[in-house]
């Protein structure tokens, strides 16, 4: 096995959360009277938020209303509903059985506990980083060198795996791996994620994972 310690994104990563995040934006979008080509509005979340917020138009207080909205979770969480990949559990566990380990960095608050709760996931993540610890967003390397430093982790030992090249790149700013993680194959602009990758470690599917890492099959 190439690494010790797999540090994933959660959105688009461990959980198929952007159809939950999109139409929760298009939703809002529609109260303010502003409309957009669905797939369009899906290449530039697949970007960054910060980029699908400036194409729209929203206004500051309507992002903040879909902030709310999407962050809504149990009885009140908006369909579609966030849910695991259906593959990511099994190479979860395969790595753990491999003898490796995993946490997570993401840029979504803490509702990501909850979602690896619900879906029995936490038991495979050893720690969490979110937006609640205010580190300076992907791709920047603040967030990952403090839980390395935390956790005494080596960063050749690291792999930072993600559906955006912006996860992949904190990793890389932070001296470990990037893995791309993605079957998008048009950004927003226009360009194919994993052609145009800088990424050491690329794969389409996540069936690749396992081999791309040299584990074990399940």
């Amino acid at each position: 096995m190439l690494f010790k310690h797999y540090i994933w994104d959660f959105d688009g990563t461990i959980c198929d959360s952007y159809p939950h995040i999109i139409e929760c934006f298009l939703t809002v979008l529609g109260e303010e009277g502003i409309s957009v080509d669905r797939e369009l509005l899906a290449r530039q979340f697949y970007d960054c938020f910060k980029r699908a917020r400036k194409w729209s138009g929203i206004s500051d207080e309507a992002y903040e209303r879909f902030i709310r909205l999407h962050y809504r979770t149990g009885e009140d969480e908006p369909e579609p509903k966030v849910v695991p990949f259906p593959e990511i559990e099994g190479i979860l566990r395969a790595i753990t059985e491999a003898g490796g380990d995993h946490y997570i960095y993401t840029n979504r608050n803490d509702t990501v506990k909850y979602y690896c709760r619900k879906f029995g996931l936490d038991k495979y993540f050893k720690d969490y980083i979110t937006a609640e610890d205010d580190f300076p967003l992907k791709p920047a390397p603040d967030a990952l060198l403090d839980l390395m430093k935390r956790h005494g982790l080596r960063p050749e030992d690291c792999v930072m795996i993600g559906d955006r090249e912006i996860d992949g790149l904190s990793g890389v700013n932070a001296g470990m791996a990037g893995c791309l993680v993605t079957d998008f194959t048009v950004d927003a602009d226009g360009r194919d994620p994993i052609e145009v990758s800088v990424m050491p470690y690329k794969c389409r599917t996540f069936g690749e994972l396992l081999t791309l890492f040299e584990v074990d099959s399940l």
